[in-house]
């Protein structure tokens, strides 16, 4: 009668003396697996743990089910990591291609407003947008303007400038600008981990230099 899960017939039958060779083969699998995990995780704009997560638990739970000591199971691969950097080089390619087509960029639109963007901004619905480089962007029309923020001017209005915490705790930059009976609002925060507080804070400011109502 075969046994209910194959690791209960070959371990019956471990020998001790392999014991020191599958710990030197394990942790030497480790060190290739856990950055290739990691690699994974980015490529599929996951956080850095999800990669480890992945391979932990498929180490310590599909062993239960290999017909032999010699299996290695994981959730990575390193083609993963070429082809990942192979389509990140074909998106710089493509938006050089339509910067040179069209160096004008793109326009932002939400009810009320809209704003030019850079190529590498991406919108999307309800004023909503991402970029390469980490930042998503948020165009919007309000009833209320910040209070106490800090005044900058740009594209010819004044900003009112502040820092909150969203409903995910990023921290987020607010720009409000009053125009006629409301206010224009750009909102930015970083959604990966590449993104830097510079990097919102410039994108966030260029996009509300070039933000106007409309109708």
């Amino acid at each position: 009668m075969n046994p209910p899960l194959p690791v209960l017939g070959w371990l019956r039958r471990y020998d001790r003396s392999w014991l020191r060779g599958d710990v030197v083969a394990g942790i030497t699998l480790a060190a290739y697996l856990l950055p290739a995990g990691l690699g994974d995780a980015s490529l599929a704009n996951l956080p850095p743990q999800a990669g480890l997560y992945a391979c932990l638990f498929g180490g310590l739970v599909f062993w239960l089910f290999c017909s032999s000591r010699h299996t290695s199971i994981t959730v990575t691969s390193a083609i993963s990591l070429l082809v990942g950097a192979s389509f990140a080089l074909a998106g710089m390619e493509g938006a050089a291609i339509a910067r040179a087509a069209n160096p004008h960029g793109r326009t932002l639109r939400v009810q009320g407003a809209e704003a030019r963007v850079p190529w590498h901004l991406v919108p999307g619905p309800r004023g909503n947008a991402r970029s390469a480089d980490g930042v998503h962007v948020v165009l919007g029309r309000v009833q209320r303007g910040n209070e106490g923020g800090h005044e900058v001017t740009l594209g010819g209005r004044n900003w009112s400038r502040i820092v909150i915490a969203n409903p995910a705790d990023n921290p987020t930059v607010v720009l409000t600008a009053a125009d006629g009976s409301a206010y224009l609002a750009v909102e930015a925060w970083c959604y990966d981990a590449d993104c830097t507080d510079a990097k919102r804070d410039a994108l966030a400011e260029q996009v509300a230099t070039e933000a106007r109502g409309s109708r």
